[in-house]
């Protein structure tokens, strides 16, 4: 079974002790909506969402590198298998997600919501509860999320962040000039609108340092960062902002033509990334459209040295009228590999390369109605790339003969082996003998027995081996398989 130290026991409890805390205190007041259930509901009762990667959009430039992930489809099927491999692993999370407006911005159930519809916040609540519930529990203890919003939903975002995140938790609500009053003018009936929200909360308040010290940074006309502190103290954890401004991007400088819209600065992401400091970061943003922040990450870390991770979950958003919509492949990956590969851009200027690497994967499903022989050979077939990326070993160790029911993936010295059938065991310990003593393995053993009852004999033949536990939903699957 999987080891815990002492700190990290008592981190956990502290934590589950917050969560009792807030419920407890839950206020009687806040949002209320009508819940509008999702045509997810029903495909997530009858199916297990894997990961399954596509191989021809991978790109291997650097092996002393991390790999960074993007996932296709609905970001809830993405958050959910991320729940499987990377819970409490997320240090930072950035999101821009739809504003609701009215203005074709909003798919829910492969629609538009237009602003005729009377259940238009309270589809765009239901929407977002259900992936923040999620998100929170990637987070790390000292992690945050910033999430961008404008007029249209910033007032039910802040009660629906306080009732998820905890109202204490709530470090900052920013305001970011996003253009100036010439652009925008006003009407009659409006001010011009020159400004969007930025809401940070913390996993956990008590672990973020927050210094309410502001300094005047300036790189650029377009790129000034104003009332900005990031100090380092002994912590390593402690940044404030209160005021940002940076004009919006067109990715139309990116030889993108085909995807018009507006995107987020570069730069402004980048600060929001800082809230990250450990050098081995990673990043989530589900709701990654343009694919600005693995852009961004990338950007920093040629910056700094620094070798953060970025995952970006997009939707395809096709809908009805439009089924071969692909946003996900055809700007937010595509995107990212220009960045990477190097690309001309819009003024036939040529980009340098970044040399990183980069995984594309799509959300799949393993139905629990097949027949349990269909059912078995799917699931031996599709569970990999799940336990891969939760130990980030992405590289198949292949045998003289193949052998479906036990896989071997490794990165440098780290391996990852799953055993799909326990009547396999001598084989899996022959296997073992052949690694060496400082090669660190991550063992998963599917079995209808504890799998502690071998962590003896496994220990006696390779004494680096830490027995791994299965996620609860693939566990549940494998047991309806073999209990049959």
């Amino acid at each position: 079974m999987q080891n815990f130290t002492e700190q990290e026991l008592l981190a956990r409890i502290k934590e589950l002790e917050e969560e009792n805390r807030n419920l407890r205190n839950d206020k009687k007041y806040g949002l209320i909506w009508e819940d509008k259930p999702e045509e997810f509901n029903e495909k997530s009762r009858d199916s297990l969402p894997i990961l399954q990667e596509d191989v021809s959009l991978r790109i291997d430039d650097s092996e002393n590198k991390p790999y960074n992930i993007i996932i296709e489809w609905d970001n809830y099927h993405s958050l959910s298998t991320l729940s499987y491999t990377h819970q409490r692993k997320i240090d930072v999370i950035y999101i821009d997600p739809p504003y609701n407006t009215g203005n074709k911005d909003f798919i829910y159930n492969d629609n538009y919501v237009d602003k005729e519809d009377s259940y238009r916040h309270s589809k765009w609540l239901s929407f977002m509860s259900k992936r923040l519930q999620l998100a929170r529990d990637l987070l790390t203890r000292e992690g945050s999320i910033f999430i961008s919003i404008d007029d249209n939903e910033q007032a039910n975002l802040k009660l629906l962040c306080d009732k998820i995140f905890g109202e204490n938790n709530l470090l900052k609500t920013l305001v970011w000039e996003s253009g100036k009053p010439f652009w925008f003018k006003a009407t009659k009936t409006t001010w011009p609108r020159i400004h969007e929200y930025i809401l940070h909360y913390a996993k956990d308040i008590n672990n973020i340092w927050y210094n309410p010290t502001y300094t005047e940074i300036v790189s650029s006309t377009w790129e000034k960062i104003l009332t900005w502190s990031l100090i380092k103290v002994e912590t390593d954890k402690i940044y404030s902002m209160d005021f940002i401004q940076g004009a919006k991007e067109s990715v139309v400088k990116y030889g993108l033509e085909s995807f018009g819209s507006w995107q987020k600065p570069i730069k402004l992401i980048q600060k929001f990334i800082l809230a990250g400091w450990n050098k081995n970061s990673t990043i989530l943003d589900f709701f990654a459209w343009s694919g600005t922040t693995g852009h961004a990450v990338m950007e920093l870390n040629k910056e700094d040295g620094w070798n953060r991770q970025f995952i970006l979950c997009s939707n395809r958003e096709n809908t009805k009228e439009n089924p071969e919509k692909n946003i996900c492949r055809d700007i937010t990956y595509e995107r990212n590999k220009r960045v990477i590969q190097g690309y001309t851009n819009a003024k036939w200027e040529k980009i340098e390369w970044l040399w990183w690497n980069l995984r594309y994967y799509k959300t799949e499903f393993i139905p629990k109605n097949k027949s349990i022989d269909d059912l078995r050979d799917s699931f031996i077939n599709k569970c990999d790339d799940l336990l891969c990326i939760k130990e980030n070993t992405f590289t198949k160790v292949n045998f003289w003969e193949e052998i479906p029911e036990l896989k071997i993936f490794k990165n440098k010295n780290n391996f990852t082996v799953i055993l799909y059938d326990i009547d396999l065991f001598e084989l899996l310990k022959n296997k073992l003998r052949l690694f060496g003593p400082s090669e660190h393995i991550s063992l998963y053993l599917f079995t209808m027995s504890h799998p502690e009852i071998f962590v003896d004999e496994i220990q006696t033949i390779h004494s680096n081996t830490d027995l791994k536990n299965i996620p609860d939903d693939i566990l549940e699957v494998y047991l309806k398989i073999f209990n049959a």
